[in-house]
């Protein structure tokens, strides 16, 4: 349970730095270097979020269903983050 919650948390912040990236992108006037850094961020704390579903996965662990359900919001929240944060960049790059 403990690394279903760690990877809940991880996701939880790869999700919110999803949702800021996008105004962090004026925190500086000349450059887009956070930007950029939110991106990363989010990304990193995804890949972690995964990494540590994979790992608590291999362990020969009976579910429960609050297991269950925290691991489903888990891979939708990884989901979301990834995906909205290619999409706000896509659209940063095309000019939208």
């Amino acid at each position: 349970m403990k690394s279903n919650l760690v990877s809940f948390l991880l996701a939880l912040s790869g999700f919110i730095f999803s949702i800021y990236m996008q105004s962090m992108a004026y925190w500086s006037n000349d450059s887009m270097l956070w930007y950029w850094v939110g991106a990363v961020l989010s990304y990193l704390f995804a890949a972690g979020s995964v990494v540590t579903l994979i790992l608590n996965k291999n362990k020969d662990s009976i579910l429960t269903i609050s297991c269950l359900i925290l691991m489903i919001v888990t891979v939708m929240l990884i989901l979301v983050t990834t995906f909205w944060t290619t999409f706000i960049i896509i659209a940063w790059q095309s000019g939208m």
